[in-house]
């Protein structure tokens, strides 16, 4: 854990100097602001990075990287790579492997990586329960897209009736393979998020929306991504309020987690290659 860590240290800092070269501006999220704020660092038990950048400047951080990556890393989505079941980007640290078993399900040769998801300012005219209906609908997207991929999804070993999910799972794999087409489930989450982000702006916007979050964030919380959060002895951007951010997702996010629901990707297949954590 201690060096796979040290490893996405070291891209966090490689993305983080592309991002100011380029004048993207990004934010850590999730459980990496969290481990910023609580931990000054990552979190004990987990074993990826996540920023999240908002509207355009989501795409032109994937055209620009996926134009001239940096040396040894290389940026994943959709539409550049076979068998890929998520609906946001992923940097690579090439020559590594990260393989959890929802990977080696969809035939997906995955490296170490940092994720890297699109929020979006909504349409001002839209109620907070509009934009929430229509977060919910993209995320029930992006769990089908995981099920065309994989019968065997992430299951907490702690989840009530966790057999019961397993089975259901595997029949419900069998029968999105048999309704749908993985372009088609693409398309139906980015309509809902497209929905949500029609007229939406920094200057006018209340909200905002990722399809990953689970509920309409403030904009006042996100943007600017002007607040500097410490993180392993490297400084990186965060959220504008990130107790704001951070308490709207998770509420007493300083409290720790009782230890049957600290959660890892459980990688199958972990293998270093020849890289080396960057100083």
């Amino acid at each position: 854990m201690k060096k796979l860590q040290e490893i996405e240290l070291g891209m966090m800092k490689v993305v983080d100097q592309f991002c100011r070269e380029n004048d993207i501006p990004y934010f850590l999220e999730g459980g990496t602001a969290i481990g910023a704020v609580r931990h000054a660092g990552f979190i004990p038990w987990d074993d990826d990075i996540d920023i999240g950048i908002i509207g355009s400047d989501y795409d032109r951080f994937i055209e620009l990287f996926e134009a001239n990556p940096p040396d040894g890393y290389s940026i994943h989505t959709r539409t550049n790579t076979e068998n890929y079941p998520y609906m946001f980007a992923k940097v690579y640290c090439d020559g590594t492997r990260f393989l959890a078993q929802e990977s080696i399900d969809a035939g997906l040769d995955s490296c170490i990586y940092l994720d890297v998801f699109r929020h979006d300012f909504v349409s001002p005219t839209l109620s907070e329960p509009a934009v929430n209906k229509g977060i919910a609908r993209a995320m029930f997207w992006q769990r089908v897209l995981y099920l065309y991929y994989t019968p065997n999804p992430a299951i907490q070993p702690t989840a009530s009736f966790r057999s019961a999910k397993a089975l259901v799972s595997k029949f419900a794999h069998k029968a999105v393979r048999i309704l749908f087409k993985p372009d088609s489930i693409a398309k139906r989450y980015e309509v809902q998020l497209q929905r949500l982000a029609n007229g939406g702006s920094e200057k006018e916007s209340q909200l905002t929306a990722g399809g990953q979050d689970g509920v309409a964030i403030p904009a006042r919380f996100l943007w600017p991504c002007d607040s500097v959060l410490e993180f392993e002895g490297e400084s990186f951007s965060g959220p504008h309020d990130v107790d704001g951010y951070l308490a709207c997702l998770y509420g007493d996010y300083m409290c720790l987690p009782p230890k049957e629901k600290r959660k890892t990707h459980a990688p199958v297949v972990l293998d270093f290659g020849e890289r080396q954590p960057r100083s």
